[in-house]
């Protein structure tokens, strides 16, 4: 990533992560919702979910689409769950095909 640093960090003993700008400041927005991730889910989600994030803020930073003064909170959880119903769909779809593999071989049978 070119315009975004992520930074590991610690929040209330639990692995947590900073985001920063170019100019090396933290991005406030970032670092709201990833507390809030750190009280209720698991660090390996946390980690998930703020590598997804960082990528994201790199890629509106890049297309100079939005400044990361402009993204809020709202903004995070939409693109959050967007990124979540992709993935469940790709999953759903996976276990459809295995379902029909195993359907298809227990017919041959």
């Amino acid at each position: 990533m070119k315009n975004v640093t992520l930074v590991p960090d610690k929040f209330n003993g639990r692995a947590s992560f900073i985001l920063l700008d170019n100019d090396g400041k933290p991005i406030p927005p970032f670092t709201y919702f990833i507390e809030h991730l750190v009280k209720k889910c698991s660090d390996n989600t946390v980690t998930s979910y703020a590598h997804h994030l960082a990528k994201f803020f790199d890629y509106l930073a890049e297309s100079t689409l939005i400044s990361h003064d402009a993204i809020g909170r709202t903004y995070i959880r939409v693109y959050v769950y967007k990124v979540m119903d992709l993935m469940l769909n790709h999953l759903y779809l996976k276990l459809d095909d295995h379902k029909n593999h195993n359907e298809r071989v227990s017919d041959s049978k």
